[in-house]
């Protein structure tokens, strides 16, 4: 398909017919990896989500003096001064990298510590001598038993899940990590065929070439790591779930006490049960928990009670490049609960979007953007619009991923409840099939066919769910900005919009489908139904969408109607942002109904310069446009926006 001209546009748009980003056609793009992308903004935001300023928040310092956070109002080295927060005279320090556009944040030698938020996609280094805060529980991380060369080659087997090797390497004479970097890739071609099959060949060939790297000969940890639990006591981070939600108030004691794993190499799961947890409620949760997969690291290496959470967890250790690290397993994707690391004095962290940290009373959230959603249900008996704001998709380490998102229900809540869920996750995994966005040569490609295979396999599953029920008539709309790097994927389905403000002006990233539209009114003549009303059949509104079960292929109930009327095939768009973009703007219908593209800009715009620079909140600007669009513009639907900035301030124009 091609881009659609002036024709194909709502008459209330035509004016803005030139102001439209190209369809995508990754095949005729540079053929790419990932570090050769340009990064794109990286003014990270750190805003305050807990404490005496929750709702404040800055940009970190990206000069050579560094972002150091401390209540000495005296000091020419603390940058942010907070008093009345139980901060140290110095407490914590952020640095910018510029060269590899990193931000590192480490202690400044603070009496209670500056702890990092354990995530379940984003992994935080541990070493002996080091806390974890897990509920109202202290996990400490001492050494452990020495790791000796006998046990050396089973625990390097281990790590790549290839135990079932140790007998060969043993009967060959290999004994410890010294033979296998000298003799290990020299010998393994004489065992093809006789006692290797090609692929386990190549499995232990890409282990055998990683050594060097995974570990290091001047550096690898010879011990393994012992986790020991106590009551938590002093200042330490919250656990995320008070008393009035339902946590176990006053059981603290009850937590578990003493040591409660081992782990090597090979890592392991640490499986976190809250005090109380009934015992037919564990045996449930173990079902799904889905801890015993053929991956080392998910293998249960130890359990521990703890105080003041109110769901299980599952805490999993892992080895990489000559370092432990923990994760949480991804059921804690959703949850409200909080686990922490305490940073070692001579740690440097690599911060992240969405990471959280927590220094005396405060917590705050690094972002990638300054961005903010809102909704007001309107007019409407019942509310169907989400959004989602995710900073960081964790699927580069080169350049930095982003993810925004508005659903648009019809029809009842299940399909864009679904949709929410899954569609951002299946994306996520099509790239992960491809091999990753790190190790991709054709990035333009892998994120195209990612976003459409996303976006179809999420219809095909909702579909799957609901087939024949009563709920399979619901459906929404979606539409989705990833900006990787310094460009930006819009994939559309249905009536919700994305633009971009390029200075000033109003640039479309996505053209809705509706059934009125010149060629999907084809379409759907063509599939054998009709647009009556400007809806399909006189009854849909939007052409595309997920769910609407009715509308098909192989559930529809006309007899001379043989391919789908709607579909969830998106139509996919692709910018490279400019230092002229000042923000993203997404929003539903219910908005677009009655602010055109232009429009809704320059309201934007005006808002965020009227607000002193480095203070403009978009928080603010999108409640304005959304309290706008419901209570003088009266729109009748529900209204739900979102606003991305990429400027630290935007100038009147």
């Amino acid at each position: 398909m091609t881009a659609r001209g002036e024709d194909d546009r709502p008459a209330t748009e035509d004016a803005e017919a030139d102001a439209l980003a190209p369809l995508a056609s990754p095949k005729g793009m540079e053929r790419v990896r990932m570090e050769q992308l340009s990064a794109g903004p990286v003014d990270f935001v750190a805003r305050c989500v807990q404490g005496l300023f929750a709702g404040r928040f800055i940009y970190i310092n990206r000069t050579s003096q560094g972002e150091l956070f401390g209540s000495d109002r005296n000091s020419n080295a603390v940058t942010m001064y907070i008093e009345n927060a139980g901060l140290s005279p110095s407490h914590a320090e952020i640095k910018f990298v510029a060269a590899t556009c990193q931000y590192f944040l480490t202690d400044a030698g603070s009496v209670d510590g500056t702890w990092v938020r354990i995530r379940w996609n984003r992994s935080v280094e541990i070493a002996p001598g080091q806390e974890i805060r897990i509920g109202d529980s202290l996990i400490e991380v001492r050494q452990g038993q020495e790791i000796t060369e006998a046990e050396e080659v089973e625990q390097w087997l281990s790590t790549y899940q290839l135990q079932r090797f140790a007998g060969l390497l043993n009967e060959k004479g290999f004994c410890g990590l010294s033979s296998l970097r000298h003799r290990l890739l020299q010998e393994l071609p004489s065992m093809l065929s006789a006692e290797l099959s090609n692929e386990d060949y190549q499995s232990l060939e890409m282990a055998a070439k990683e050594l060097d790297r995974m570990w290091p000969s001047d550096a690898y940890p010879t011990h393994t790591l012992e986790f020991s639990v106590r009551p938590a006591t002093g200042s330490t981070p919250c656990s995320g779930v008070t008393p009035s939600e339902g946590a176990p108030a006053g059981d603290s004691e009850l937590c578990s006490s003493g040591v409660v794993a081992s782990v090597g190499w090979a890592g392991g799961t640490i499986e976190l049960w809250p005090v109380g947890v009934p015992a037919e409620e564990k045996e449930v949760d173990d079902a799904l928990s889905g801890v015993h997969s053929n991956n080392s690291k998910d293998s249960p290496v130890g359990q521990a009670h703890i105080a003041g959470w109110l769901r299980p967890e599952q805490l999993r250790i892992g080895y990489s490049f000559g370092r432990y690290y923990v994760h949480f397993s991804e059921r804690s994707a959703e949850s409200e609960q909080k686990g922490w690391v305490r940073l070692r004095a001579d740690q440097s962290h690599w911060l992240m979007p969405q990471d959280l940290f927590s220094i005396g009373t405060l917590e705050f959230q690094v972002l990638r953007f300054n961005a903010a959603s809102y909704s007001e249900q309107g007019l409407r008996a019942t509310m169907e619009d989400e959004d989602i704001l995710i900073q960081d998709l964790a699927t580069s380490n080169w350049r930095q991923c982003s993810y925004f998102g508005i659903y648009d229900g019809h029809g009842g809540r299940d399909c864009v409840n679904f949709v929410r869920r899954r569609l951002h996750v299946n994306i996520v995994a099509a790239l992960h099939a491809r091999g990753g966005l790190d190790k991709s040569v054709q990035v333009h490609q892998d994120m195209h066919d990612s976003l459409m295979q996303g976006f179809l396999k999420t219809d095909q599953q909702f579909l799957g769910l609901t087939q024949g029920m009563e709920n399979g008539g619901s459906g929404s709309t979606a539409v989705v900005a990833c900006l990787v790097g310094g460009w930006v994927w819009c994939a559309n389905v249905g009536d919700s919009r994305a633009l971009l403000c390029r200075n000033g002006r109003a640039l479309q990233l996505s053209l809705d489908h509706k059934p009125s539209r010149a060629d999907e009114s084809k379409r759907i003549e063509q599939a054998g139904g009709f647009v009556s009303f400007h809806r399909v059949l006189g009854r849909l509104a939007v052409s595309r969408a997920f769910g609407d079960e009715e509308y098909k292929v192989g559930v529809t109930k006309a007899d001379n109607i043989s391919q789908p009327l709607v579909i969830a095939e998106p139509e996919i768009r692709v910018e490279q942002l400019t230092p002229e973009d000042e923000f993203l703007f997404m929003a539903c219908d219910g908005l677009f109904a009655v602010f055109s593209c232009q429009e809704a800009v320059d309201f934007l715009h005006s808002r965020l310069a009227a607000m002193p620079p480095n203070e403009q909140d978009p928080q603010r600007a999108v409640q304005d446009i959304v309290h706008e669009a419901i209570h003088e513009r009266r729109s009748r639907d529900n209204v739900t926006a979102l606003l991305v900035t990429f400027r630290r301030a935007v100038q009147r124009q």
